[in-house]
């Protein structure tokens, strides 16, 4: 019987991946041998992932807009002609091509990682300087998109109930996704090794840690993956676990280390995403060379492009009349969402941040008043953190007065408000365990949580592979 599964197995994967090549340029044309014959070459392979980051399947467009669009925050626009249309109705089947695309985008970026690193060794004339860094930024990449992937495809890593998630325990016991370490060719992995959540955080968190001590000399960039912002992702991490001191700790060291600053009032709407943009700790660089164009985030977003996709009154309603980010949304005959307005006025040549350091302060402040329900005396500190970021936008706010839940609930808010159509709120209410509430819709309105539709399900030839091979 488990020969006749593995004809079957192998006939599957000749089927599915044998007739069309999944397009990874510029990394996977040529082979690995040719590839990785120097320093200059693995670095380039680097770049590389950055780029396949950039595409529209992932931080390029979808990634982000999926956050949108599947919550509370985005709807379809009258000029919608289908796009993303089964994501707003809360229907995902396992053929989804856009969950199809992320899935497949994210574990090439896995594969081309892992043939970084195990290529590293074999590089002559290669100098210790240069292979840390490459191997630092390579296992930096990797633990990334595994963040990004264990959270789209599983339930959120302190998720307890047993009849969702087989192994729930409210500390990652239940299935995961497949955990690729060694194997580099994404096409000829047969057999994944699904781990549980808490398995992949746990490499996750062993990988960062090794990546900040290897990159710890090196320079800063804001398009490259470095010591602070991997300091800035273990601080998603630990908070998304709900280690709080962990998470206190990391964000600090970020806000503390004096490389990044919140932009003025006076200059945030036209350089909270630019090149030179004080509060970017990591952003997906767009150059007027390899922008998106129609393919872009703007693009579908703006009246100017498909205008697609729109804010819904959910969202808008929850600034105040004073609150400057209102101007990120422009009212035509529609609200539309305005934040990514171009370079240079170029629809689409847009940076897309991934972490700000105003998000630093929020889970510093999310931390402390986490602590302060147990603790009073942290709620100070949580109330200043907040009206660090409050006050920059809303400069009628002087004080911060909410304790408890009270005071989670509007650092909750709050987050929603500064970092709209930036790809965090599905992220978001998952790891606050909260319904996807809309009032403004016109199909599915609600998702109560608990719910197995807040873990998109694997693409069906992952699925079909592991019931072979179980």
């Amino acid at each position: 019987m488990k020969l006749v599964k593995h004809i079957l197995l192998y006939s599957l994967i000749f089927f599915m991946f044998g007739c069309a090549k999944l397009n990874t340029d510029p990394y996977d044309s040529a082979t690995e041998k040719s590839i990785f014959l120097s320093a200059e070459s693995l670095e380039a392979s680097v770049l590389g992932c950055y780029d396949a980051m950039q595409s529209t399947e992932y931080y390029g467009r979808n990634f982000i807009i999926l956050q949108e669009i599947y919550s509370d925050n985005a709807k379809l626009s009258s000029l919608n002609t289908g796009q993303f249309s089964d994501l707003y109705s809360l229907q995902v089947s396992r053929g989804n091509k856009t969950i199809e695309s992320i899935w497949e985008t994210g574990y090439s970026i896995i594969a081309h990682c892992n043939s970084i690193l195990s290529s590293i060794d074999s590089v002559k004339n290669i100098t210790p300087i240069q292979a840390q860094k490459i191997n630092g930024e390579a296992l930096a990449i990797r633990s990334l998109i595994y963040f990004d992937l264990v959270r789209l495809f599983a339930q959120t890593y302190t998720f307890s109930n047993t009849a969702i998630a087989k192994n729930a325990d409210s500390k990652g016991g239940h299935t995961g996704i497949p955990l690729v370490l060694n194997k580099t060719d994404r096409q000829n992995l047969s057999a994944p090794d699904t781990k549980s959540v808490n398995e992949i955080y746990s490499q996750i968190i062993s990988d960062l840690v090794r990546a900040d001590s290897l990159l710890s000399q090196g320079t800063f960039s804001r398009h490259r993956l470095n010591t602070q912002s991997i300091h800035a992702l273990l601080a998603q991490i630990y908070l998304t676990q709900k280690k709080y001191d962990l998470a206190l700790n990391y964000c600090e060291s970020v806000i503390e280390s004096q490389q990044f600053s919140l932009v003025d009032r006076n200059s945030f709407l036209n350089n909270w995403n630019s090149d030179n943009s004080s509060e970017i700790v990591f952003s997906i660089s767009m150059t007027a060379t390899d922008y998106l164009g129609t393919n872009s985030l703007a693009h579908i977003l703006s009246p100017e492009g498909y205008g697609a996709i729109v804010p819904s009154e959910d969202l808008t309603s929850i600034y105040s009349s004073w609150d400057m980010r209102l101007e990120f949304f422009q009212k035509r005959a529609e609200t539309f969402c305005n934040k990514y307005s171009g370079t240079n006025n170029i629809l689409g040549l847009d940076n897309i941040p991934i972490i700000r350091i105003s998000e630093m302060y929020l889970i510093q402040a999310e931390c402390f008043a986490q602590k302060a329900l147990k603790t009073p005396g942290f709620t100070s500190f949580a109330q200043e953190s907040l009206l660090t970021i409050a006050q920059r936008s809303d400069s009628t706010i002087f004080a911060i007065n909410s304790t408890g839940t009270d005071l989670l609930e509007d650092i909750y808010t709050e987050y929603r408000k500064e970092f709209a159509f930036e790809g965090t709120r599905f992220f978001q209410l998952k790891r606050i365990e909260s319904s996807i509430v809309r009032t403004d819709c016109s199909e599915t309105c609600d998702l109560t949580y608990p719910d197995k539709k807040f873990a998109f399900p694997l693409p069906l030839h992952e699925t079909l592979i592991q019931s072979l091979t179980e």
